[in-house]
């Protein structure tokens, strides 16, 4: 499948301040700190549009990429959470970046929660699944670096989070595994990107 046509648009730090909705809609990307986003968007566009770093913590504003689809959508990249290195105020306003998002539950948004499949299912993680839910958000789970895992470990894990997905009415049932390293999966999470556009 082709790689996606993103492109960097801008960073915002306010809900406030994200462009209208695109006619294509918005896809919008939450996760812990290191789950992997922007090595996952650089894979699915087969080039850095995003900025990647050793250290968690790298995206600290909403970053906005345009999907040059026809219609054209919004890829919106939130920061991560959870950090546990990051002070409680920085913490503070990032819970806040993502609650007033959830809560203006702007139209035709579709979320992916990023899972870390080593670490699975963290509190944290639910309480971003319970907000997206009470939005009636449309929600799909993603889960990277499927690559580190092998064998039971992986059966389990995936099963684990089937079955948390599934216990959400706005849910896909079915969890995406990928890795941004080896390429497994980037079809299908391509696929879910281009879905209803």
């Amino acid at each position: 499948m082709p790689s996606l046509p993103l492109r960097f648009s801008k960073r915002v730090t306010a809900p406030g301040d994200l462009p209208p909705t695109a006619p294509g809609g918005e896809l919008v990307l939450f996760g812990r700190s290191n789950v992997g986003k922007s090595s996952l968007l650089n894979a699915l566009a087969k080039t850095a549009v995003a900025r990647t770093s050793k250290d968690p913590g790298c995206t600290t504003a909403m970053t906005i990429y345009a999907l040059e689809t026809r219609p054209k959508g919004w890829v919106i990249d939130f920061p991560g959470y959870g950090y546990a290195r990051r002070s409680k105020q920085v913490r503070h306003e990032f819970s806040i970046m993502i609650e007033g998002y959830v809560a203006c539950a702007r139209p035709s948004a579709r979320v992916a929660l990023l899972i870390d499949a080593r670490r699975g299912l963290m509190s944290v993680d639910q309480q971003w699944l319970d907000h997206c839910e009470g939005a009636d958000l449309p929600l799909s789970v993603i889960a990277t670096k499927i690559d580190k895992i092998k064998g039971a470990a992986r059966t389990r894990i995936l099963a684990e989070l089937a079955a948390v997905a599934a216990s959400y009415k706005v849910a896909d049932e079915k969890v995406l595994p990928v890795s941004a390293r080896t390429g497994e999966g980037l079809d299908a999470v391509r696929r879910w990107f281009l879905r209803g556009l």
